[in-house]
């Protein structure tokens, strides 16, 4: 039995009671729950708050308990952040240091009193942590990490909340998960073990319960129950009898004609519900249960080419990973949520994903995050919690590590959803590569070496041998080899915007596996409003500088922007400026990466979501709101995706000469008389289903009056899990003198479905677009919102809005080019129902921002 002891607790500092909190809660919730400081997301109001930090709080609480004789009472912590001092009734009875694990006393029965218990948890400053460590001699650290606080990997706490180059520098404190008294009567279950062997048409499932008997145990009976998701139930008894405090028992299952657990889009994600009840006669003591989806997961390593293979492969089939890199949803973590989850996981399966990876700065994710990854098909790349930090390691900083990684990987090993885990993100590169990190000692070297290529290996095999693990991501398979090799492992690539090339240079690499790649935009204007004032819309004024986290982001933007459209007219036309280039960039890369399946074999970018609101890589900003890039992700990650390729031969001479072999290629062409500059447009369909395919499509070159100059048709037959090209359409050579003035636009239709892919011949700055009249128009249908488009000329990147409500819309950002009404649908919100309003709808496009 568990007695909760969550709910309202004092919040004290000095001695002195600030406020109440609720639990879970952190100072930061209590402090801005009762109005004692303001909202720390507003303006610069981040270092304000962050001054909170520097004290030391106590929380406390006061309860009752029945205590009864026999029984035995444990004290659980599920969470707390981080470095804390627990006593109850004034005696010492726990001291925790590590925010990722499970903290839990021995039998507390003789400090116990029925009536107003005095339970106190003090939390240390986290500044205070960091700021008086001492390295061993010959292990010292200076790197510091973009928008990190300096000595963050003295703790171990998210690496995130002490800021990074996307999120504030607010080390918030608390106790951020459940904290309850435990009752054990004649014993418990400690935690479920699970196991496949796959055969032909049969799985093999071991089911092993750890148990915690107090000596008074006896006549007891311990029953596994499996139930198919068809409702089947098959139960198997063990009498349990007390030899040593601890023990596990175990069964096994033999599970004919088994229901085999999908990735989403590849089959169902069916789930048997396994239960473990510990009994006295009829009276239940203890129960347990999980749901299992039964599949075979790996990754495929084999020889390919002159690399290897590096392709997640579950039930034998090799899957092209696609999805996004997850952060902690808020600094404040007693904000995240069932909601915040839904909404996240909400958003994955809006876009397509079928992978998530949990990035090594944030935390290991709760058993409800994993329950909706395994009901959705949405498989986990699960980082160990180290990101990019320089760490030291003694004999205290080990055993803490491995007792996390212990307890955090028998969790997630019960999941159908967890495909691979990874050591840590980006540190080996950074022992190779990075300037500043890798000059530190040897001996910080060898203690990266001992923990993730020693010690968690070991750590995980034998928890379960099935789990594939990668010492880091990104990594080439360890000890430091081939940091820049392409075509072995997974890589993080940043060449494009932090080395400001062009989208295009994603075209000349075929990684094995991108799981890092990115560009920032802003967010909308409706969360840019949340946390600045009109005199603070400039990118280049305080409060947007203070909400955005990488130095020289601001500037790469506007970099980007120059070489892709022309100068926005106002403030809110850069934001959507910045929008666009971001979905156009991602899109550039993820299309690239399908057309070339089997030699790349997944594409993660960076990232899905935010922790405060911020100019960042997300593609779903803080409150949720999707940018261009979550909409375009739905397209670019859909199981079927067609795209069409220009390809340029020549060389355009109507563009300034900067070199020599510039000069000479222009010459040639004038002497000899040959088009300036010619183009060809392929078709592709990629096709990430089992099933094979067939689509027709039409090439067309049209002007912005939707009247076609060109066009070319066929159909492309795709087999599953593969793509193809249809015959490429050669332009005329007139096509030169029209580039300015056309669109090509590609138009499949797959499955009954049609596709829409629009390319310009020059960069979007250069196009003479006339404004165009976008005709709107709404009606309500079954709480839906139903928006019927048309424009009398071509209209690049609509987007449609609406102020008044935050509406999810099933396309947005999209090209009219053409006569044909585009119908967009959005789920009304309940208020709107009840007050039988019609949200007002209103859109722009490309021309309107200039």
């Amino acid at each position: 039995m568990k007695h909760l002891l969550n709910g309202s607790w004092e919040l004290i500092c000095d001695d002195k009671k600030l406020t109440d909190v609720t639990i879970p809660g952190s100072v930061l919730s209590g402090l801005y729950n009762s109005g004692l400081i303001e909202d720390p997301f507003y303006r610069t109001n981040e270092y304000t708050v962050r001054r909170e930090l520097y004290k030391d709080y106590t929380f406390t609480t006061h309860f009752d308990i029945d205590i009864k004789e026999g029984s035995e009472y444990i004290l659980v912590f599920e969470g707390v952040d981080t470095d804390s001092e627990i006593t109850l009734n004034k005696e010492p009875i726990l001291h925790t240091n590590n925010m990722f694990r499970k903290y839990e006393t021995g039998d507390i029965k003789n400090i116990l009193k029925a009536k107003d218990n005095e339970l106190s948890v003090k939390i240390k400053s986290p500044f205070f942590i960091i700021s008086s460590h001492e390295n061993a001699p010959g292990k010292e650290i200076d790197y510091v990490s973009t928008g990190v606080l300096p000595g963050a990997q003295y703790m171990r706490k998210a690496g995130s909340s002490f800021g990074w180059d996307w999120g504030p520098e607010l080390p918030d404190m608390g106790i951020h998960k459940s904290v309850y008294i435990e009752e054990i009567n004649h014993g418990r279950i400690l935690d479920i073990e699970t196991r496949q062997t796959h055969s032909e048409g049969k799985v093999n499932l071991f089911a092993g319960a750890y148990l915690d008997m107090v000596n008074n145990s006896d006549d007891l009976t311990l029953t596994f129950t499996l139930t198919s998701p068809d409702g089947e139930s098959f139960d198997i008894n063990e009498a349990i009898a007390y030899d040593d405090r601890y023990s596990m028992k175990s069964v096994t299952f033999d599970i004919n004609k088994p229901m085999l657990w999908w990735p989403r889009g590849y089959g169902e994600q069916p789930l048997y519900k396994l239960s473990v009840t510990l009994k006295k006669a009829d009276e239940i003591i203890d129960s347990k249960e999980l749901k299992v989806g039964l599949r075979t997961i790996t990754v495929n390593r084999d020889k390919l080419g002159d690399g290897e293979n590096f392709a997640v492969t579950v039930n034998g089939v090799q899957i092209f990973l696609m999805g996004a890199n997850y952060i902690p949803e808020d600094v404040i973590y007693s904000r995240i949520t069932h909601d915040t989850y839904k909404m996240l996981i909400d958003a994955a399966i809006f876009a397509n994903y079928n992978c998530l990876r949990v990035w090594g700065g944030g935390y290991y994710p709760d058993e409800e995050f994993l329950s909706l990854l395994d009901e959705n098909g949405i498989l986990l790349w699960q980082d160990l919690m180290f990101a990019c930090l320089v760490y030291e390691v003694d004999d205290d900083f080990l055993e803490n590590v491995k007792e996390e990684v212990d307890e955090n990987i028998r969790r997630l090993s019960n999941h159908a959803c967890l495909a691979l885990v990874a050591g840590n993100n980006e540190m080996e590169y950074a022992w190779s590569e990075w300037n500043g990190y890798k000059d530190h000692s040897d001996a910080l070297k060898q203690d990266y070496l001992k923990l993730f290529e020693d010690e968690f290996p070991k750590i995980i095999r034998n928890i379960s041998p099935d789990i594939f693990y990668w010492p880091s991501s990104p990594s080439k398979g360890g000890n430091f080899k081939d940091a820049l090799k392409e075509n072995v492992g997974d890589t993080h690539y940043w060449v494009v915007w932090h080395g400001e090339v062009p989208f295009s240079e994603y075209e000349n690499h075929l990684f094995r596996m991108c799981s890092e790649f990115g560009f920032q935009s802003f967010p909308d204007i409706k969360t840019v409003r949340t946390y600045a004032e009109d005199e603070d819309m400039n990118i280049f004024s305080p409060v947007m500088e203070c909400h955005q986290k990488n130095p020289s982001a601001n500037g790469k933007i506007m970099k980007y922007l120059a070489d892709t459209f022309k100068n926005p007219k106002d403030f809110e036309g850069l934001l959507y400026a910045s929008q666009l280039m971001q979905a156009l960039a991602l899109k550039t890369a993820v299309d690239h990466f399908r057309r070339n399946r089997g030699d790349s074999m997944g594409a993660l970018y960076w990232q899905i979501n935010d922790n405060w609101p911020v100019a960042s890589w997300s593609s779903v900003d803080y409150y949720g709101r999707y940018k261009a890039a979550h909409y375009y992700a739905k397209r670019f990650y859909n199981p079927v995706s067609p795209t069409i390729v220009i390809k340029k031969e020549g060389y355009d001479i109507d563009s300034p000469i900067t070199s020599f072999n510039q000069m000479a290629s222009e010459s040639s062409f004038v002497r000899e008389g040959k088009a300036p500059l010619t183009y060809e447009v392929v078709p592709y369909i990629a096709n990430e289903t089992m099933d094979s395919v067939t689509g027709s499509y039409e090439i067309s070159v049209i002007d912005m009056n939707f009247n076609t100059l060109y066009s070319s048709a066929g159909e492309i037959n795709v087999d599953g899990l593969s793509f193809n090209s249809g015959k490429g359409f050669k332009l005329p050579d007139d096509a030169y003198a029209h580039r300015r003035y056309v669109m090509v636009v590609g138009r499949f239709v797959v499955n009954g479905e049609t596709y829409y892919d629009v390319k310009p011949l020059v960069p979007y700055k250069e196009l003479s677009l006339d404004k165009a009249d976008i005709n709107v128009s709404t009606a309500v249908n079954n709480e839906e919102l139903i928006i019927t488009l048309s424009s009398d000329k071509v209209a690049l990147f609509t987007e449609i809005i609406c102020d008044d409500y935050d509406l999810i819309f099933s396309d947005n950002y999209i090209d009219l080019v053409d006569n044909d009404k585009r119908v967009i649908r959005a789920k009304l919100p309940k208020e709107t129902l009840d007050n039988n309003v019609v949200p007002e709808i209103r859109v722009r496009s490309l021309r309107d921002i200039y």
